[in-house]
């Protein structure tokens, strides 16, 4: 059984699993006046994956079900939660922003959550113009009742789970004046590779995640061969990567960029045919300019 609960006052989750015979704790507390965080049960522990696993496996996924996993892997990759001041007062806000070349896939998302707006932002970038389009949720009553019970029901893989947390927790005590808030930091904690791997809405979610930071692409060597291309990268977090490398049984080694991207690339045909059946099974397909 899994309980869970928040006290208004100093904005505590805590989380109660029993688990069979053995009674384990996750207990998560931000406090937003004294700005602490506190994680007595990382993510790793064996029991949280038994319960995630049990609870997801009772979930039939139907259409909408897939297209919503998809979302959310779109939104850890390309997405954003942000808490920020608008006058006196807290502006909350959850976004996607992509290419400009992508913003009919943003339309489709928004027509399949029923709410949210979508603009148009143009900025300069190395003396050149680049347009982007940003997908916004920003009316709390949506956030609480669209977006957190769909994370609630299938978490998130990347350390932006916290900045979730941060907001969701912040919207539960019903904070609306930004002086009531304290300096938010990301933990430096990151779900483990086998919890990943474990994770039965892990393929579904890297469909949304690959359309956000995959590439594919093919080029010709020196020597007139055709080469296809397959690479992935993500900020500051090793364990998604390596979760991605294992899953397509992809044989290089992820590094680390100058950019403090952790990132995995192949040129191998028996891996790139790896990628391709693994996507080919997969109930839900690319949706934007990737596929």
């Amino acid at each position: 059984m899994l309980y869970a609960g928040t006290s208004s006052t100093i904005g505590i989750i805590y989380f109660i699993i029993l688990n069979e015979f053995n009674i384990n704790y996750i207990y998560y507390s931000y406090n937003v006046f004294n700005n602490k965080v506190k994680m007595i049960m990382t993510w790793g522990q064996s029991a949280v994956v038994n319960i995630y696993k049990r609870y997801i496996a009772t979930q039939r996924l139907n259409a909408r079900d897939l297209m919503n996993i998809y979302i959310l892997g779109l939104l850890e990759g390309d997405g954003y939660f942000s808490v920020n001041k608008k006058g006196k007062y807290i502006m909350y806000n959850i976004g996607i922003e992509l290419s400009i070349k992508d913003i009919k896939l943003l339309y489709k998302i928004k027509k399949h959550l029923g709410v949210g707006t979508i603009m148009i932002r143009k900025s300069k970038v190395h003396e050149e113009y680049i347009e982007t389009a940003i997908y916004r949720i920003k009316d709390i009553n949506h956030i609480k009742n669209i977006i957190i019970p769909l994370i609630d029901k299938y978490p998130l893989f990347t350390n932006k789970y916290y900045d979730y947390l941060y907001l969701k927790d912040c919207i539960n005590n019903n904070l609306i004046f930004y002086d009531t808030l304290t300096e938010y930091k990301r933990p430096n904690e990151y779900l483990q590779v086998e919890n990943i791997l474990n994770s039965n809405h892990f393929p579904i979610w890297l469909i949304g995640f690959i359309e956000a930071e995959g590439y594919f692409s093919t080029y010709t060597t020196k020597h007139y061969q055709d080469v296809a291309c397959f690479e992935i990268s993500q900020s500051n977090n090793f364990n998604i990567i390596e979760a991605i490398k294992i899953y397509f049984e992809i044989t290089s080694k992820v590094y680390k960029d100058k950019t403090n991207n952790f990132r995995i690339k192949t040129t191998s045909s028996k891996c790139i045919q790896n990628v391709i059946n693994k996507l080919h099974k997969t109930p839900i397909k690319l949706q934007g300019l990737k596929k």
